[in-house]
């Protein structure tokens, strides 16, 4: 069994943290936008997320295309 340094658990609770706050402050943004404007960020933001997921499906395929010819 592996066994980490005290202090390499806290960096990535600290960088977990980090990255937490700052979508919690962007959502509190978002959300206090005007109507209009707000609408357009959340559809932006949707697009992103989904050519995000679609994008890292197919790089965690491409080995297994690789290695099956």
């Amino acid at each position: 069994m592996l066994k980490f340094p005290f202090a390499v658990i806290c960096e990535a609770c600290g960088a977990q943290t980090v990255i937490f706050l700052s979508s919690m402050a962007s959502s509190t943004v978002i959300c206090l936008m005007p109507g209009m404007y707000r609408d357009h960020v959340i559809s932006m933001l949707m697009a992103l997320g989904a050519a995000c997921l679609a994008g890292d499906a197919i790089f965690h395929l491409i080995p297994h295309v690789s290695y099956a010819t």
